[in-house]
């Protein structure tokens, strides 16, 4: 494994036990947001648009439906590690946050945090 890809595992590791130090009750949801801001800034430096490969499948992602349905789902499964950061989800399975790579976040009408 890569330097980088090393790096950027433990960083959302890190993400993923703030998400369950917060979904436990032990830190606040301003504590993990602030959390979740720090850890994404040190993500920077890893999100797609730093590849230029990425760039080149923008155009495919405007008619994502399409692209959607034509993916297997293995490739389903990478697209979305390479869109979003995280998906938070509450007990009810309500999408509580979402933190996605630019430029995806303005493709998918979304606000990352």
């Amino acid at each position: 494994m890569a330097e980088f890809e090393r790096e950027s595992y433990n960083l959302r590791q890190e993400l993923n036990r703030a998400q369950a130090l917060y979904s436990n009750g032990y830190i606040s949801l301003a504590d993990f947001q602030e959390k979740a801001l720090t850890i994404g800034k040190s993500l920077e430096t890893y999100r797609p648009t730093a590849q230029p490969e990425v760039r080149e499948i923008v155009e495919l992602l405007k008619d994502f439906p399409k692209l959607w349905a034509a993916l297997n789902t293995t490739e389903q499964k990478k697209l979305l590690k390479v869109m979003f950061l995280s998906i938070y989800f509450d007990p009810l399975s309500n999408i509580r946050l979402i933190l996605a790579h630019e430029p995806f976040d303005k493709l998918v009408q979304i606000n990352a945090v």
